[in-house]
């Protein structure tokens, strides 16, 4: 064997330049994975770019939805209400002539028990 002086590797030497291969793999290493983590970073920003456009455009079509919609709803419902009130008036209005006919044949049965007739007949067409 020859001494360590003669130029051949010593232990320390071997053991340093060991310590350097594995700092470089290790440095090597984090710089691959902190530039994987910059690019799915830069994806996800981007993605989240997108997700928030989609959401605002959902937000607006929700939002004019109900604005038509409820439009459209107090539209509809007030020509209800319209419809009711018409067919209330016409309601009334027959309440009226059923009044009418039921006071004109209680006028003609009265007459007739007295011998007398009734000629004038009310008639609503």
């Amino acid at each position: 064997m020859q001494p360590a002086r003669f130029g051949g590797p010593t232990p320390r030497r071997t053991s340093r330049q060991e310590q350097v291969n594995q700092l470089a793999s290790v440095a090597e290493e984090l710089t691959d994975a902190l530039e994987d983590a910059k690019s799915i970073e830069a994806q996800l920003s981007s993605d989240l770019a997108l997700t928030q456009q989609q959401l605002a455009e959902a937000v607006a079509r929700v939002s004019q939805l109900e604005d038509n919609g409820g439009s459209a709803l107090q539209e509809t419902v007030a020509q209800q209400a319209a419809e009711l009130e018409a067919e209330r008036a016409h309601v009334r209005e027959l309440q009226l002539r059923v009044a009418r006919v039921e006071v004109e044949w209680n006028l003609e049965q009265a007459l007739k028990k007295k011998g007398r007739s009734y000629n004038f007949r009310h008639f609503d067409i």
